[in-house]
């Protein structure tokens, strides 16, 4: 169980469609690890390196994870 979860906005950093991970970095600088079940939304979803995105990071011990991750248009 996560211990804090915070929302924000950060730019895709790179993602790696085959594994189905990679890195956001939030406008504060923080760098946070993305997986693909983390994307929101329907069909086909994928992220793009300069893609905007508004997150969630859960903190679980030092691992910081992006959750409910949304493409901003």
């Amino acid at each position: 169980m996560p211990n804090s979860s915070t929302r924000c906005q950060g730019t895709v950093h790179n993602f790696d469609r085959i594994s189905g991970r990679g890195i956001i970095v939030t406008d504060t600088g923080r760098e946070v690890m993305v997986r693909y079940s983390a994307i929101q939304g329907q069909g086909k979803r994928d992220l793009k390196p300069g893609d905007r995105v508004t997150l969630e990071i859960e903190q679980n011990g030092s691992t910081e994870t992006a959750v409910h991750v949304v493409r901003q248009p």
